[in-house]
């Protein structure tokens, strides 16, 4: 029975014959082939925001368009001639309503971040332009390095930061910057 040689077999098990096989066993590319963890944690990271979305889409859709034609299907029902069934829808769509306006009020104080805000404020353009100025503001236009230099185009501040936790995380003492 033959032992076809591979690299991570040990030399033992080939029999008499070892000496004469090739010893350069392939071992490059092994640093090469690890992954950065950076790259790893970003490629996580948009795996979790995208399955996020998909759960809240399959959770709770669009719940601006679900309130609109809950509006309009109450509309159509009192402007109609109720049978039973008709009365029974009419009786449950209020519910539904409520429900919907509160969970959108939900996620528009929590993206407004606003809690001075009397409750049952259904003012959405308000969170709207909190959330985006919130977007704005959270932003870094330029960083003061360990030298003492500022940056200011989008590369360098990206470059500082870079360097800034390559060296917190090798070294005992960090630096600290100011931004």
């Amino acid at each position: 029975m033959a032992i076809e040689l591979i690299d991570h077999l040990d030399l033992k098990h080939c029999g008499l014959n070892w000496r004469h096989v090739n010893k350069l066993f392939p071992i490059y590319g092994v640093y090469s082939s690890a992954k950065d963890p950076c790259s790893t944690l970003m490629t996580e990271l948009e795996n979790c925001k995208l399955g996020l979305l998909k759960w809240s889409k399959d959770e709770f859709g669009d719940i601006s368009r679900k309130i609109n034609r809950l509006e309009k299907e109450i509309d159509s029902l009192q402007k109609s001639n109720l049978n039973g069934a008709s009365r029974t829808r009419l009786s449950e769509l209020p519910i539904e309503l409520f429900l919907l306006v509160s969970a959108e009020e939900i996620k528009w104080k929590q993206r407004g971040k606003s809690p001075w805000l009397a409750e049952g404020n259904r003012n959405t353009a308000f969170f709207h332009a909190k959330a985006s100025q919130r977007r704005k503001t959270n932003h870094i236009d330029k960083l003061k390095d360990e030298n003492g230099v500022w940056r200011e185009d989008e590369e360098s501040v990206q470059d500082a930061f870079q360097s800034y936790f390559h060296t917190i995380f090798s070294l005992v003492k960090p630096v600290q910057f100011r931004a």
